[in-house]
Order: structure tokens, then C-alpha cells, then sequence
């Protein structure tokens, strides 16, 4: 198994990435929409996986650890803003915090899955896992395009103002 150097670079690369890249996603996704900025980190997080997977040294481990949190740092908001907007207001601050939870759960259920996996797989093989893995929201898109849809303001042509 390959190994990096200094496993607390890895995740500094990744903190900073987040610092940098989850503002951003939140004024990019109010801009453009939720799914503008969803999708390209859908496929950040993919190519980081492959690239974690077959990385031959430290250099690259850590750049896909700063590209894993780039493709996070840009879906994980905007799908919570997305849940945010399909939800009435009177129903928002519960909706957001079951996402919030279900998001933590899912870190800490996948921590421990992804260690019983590496029984029977290698470091290489979970990541090609995890790779196809964050491919799996792509089906759930057309229903997430048609609420996104109708859920956003749509603007006034003639005046600017939504």
C-alpha cells in the first residue's frame, strides 16, 4: 500500500480547501442555482477518488485530498440550499436540521464501513468505490431538476427583480 508522509498534511489540504471553496459555493449556487454548482462538485469528487486511488506519491494524495474537499465543499451546500428551497419556511429549520444530521450520520456510518470494506478490499479498490459511489446522486436528477425548478424565483425579464 502506498502511504503518505504526514497524514495531518492530507488533511490540512483538505481544511483548507473547504475554508476556501464552501463561501464561494454559497454565493456561486444563489447566483447560478443549485444545481449549477452541485453537479461539477458531483464530478470534483469523482476525479479526486480516481486520482487518490491510483496516486504513486505524497504530491498527489494530497492533491486529491484537496480536490475531495473542493467537489464536498461545493455539493454539500448547495444541496442543502436546495433542500432549504423545496421546503415551506414554517418547515425549513427542521428540514435543514434532519439534512444536517442525516449528512453526519452518513460521514460517520461511511467511516465505519469503508474500515470494515478494507477486510476485503484494498486502499485502491475503496476508492474506485467510493468514486463510483459519488456518481449515484446523478440518478436522482431529473426529479432534483424538476423541484429545483419550481422551487427558485424565476426573474422578471423586464425588470431584473424576481
Amino acid at each position: 500500500e502506498r502511504s503518505i508522509s504526514s497524514v495531518g498534511a492530507f488533511f490540512t489540504v483538505f481544511s483548507i480547501a473547504a475554508v476556501i471553496i464552501r463561501p464561494l459555493a454559497g454565493i456561486l449556487s444563489d447566483r447560478w442555482g443549485r444545481l449549477i454548482v452541485f453537479l461539477p462538485g458531483l464530478v470534483i469528487q469523482f476525479i479526486s477518488a480516481l486520482l487518490i486511488a491510483k496516486a504513486a506519491s505524497s504530491g498527489q494524495l494530497l492533491l486529491g485530498g484537496f480536490l475531495l474537499s473542493a467537489g464536498i465543499s461545493l455539493a454539500f451546500p448547495s444541496l442543502m440550499a436546495l433542500a432549504s428551497d423545496l421546503l415551506p419556511p414554517e418547515e425549513r429549520t427542521a428540514g435543514i436540521t434532519t439534512f444536517t444530521m442525516a449528512h453526519d450520520l452518513g460521514q460517520t456510518a461511511g467511516s465505519f464501513i469503508s474500515g470494515l470494506l478494507l477486510q476485503w478490499l484494498n486502499f485502491t479498490e475503496l476508492y474506485y468505490l467510493f468514486a463510483l459511489i459519488s456518481l449515484l446522486p446523478l440518478t436522482l436528477l431529473p426529479g432534483l431538476k424538476q423541484k429545483a425548478s419550481r422551487s427558485l424565483p424565476v426573474s422578471d425579464s423586464s425588470t431584473g427583480e424576481s
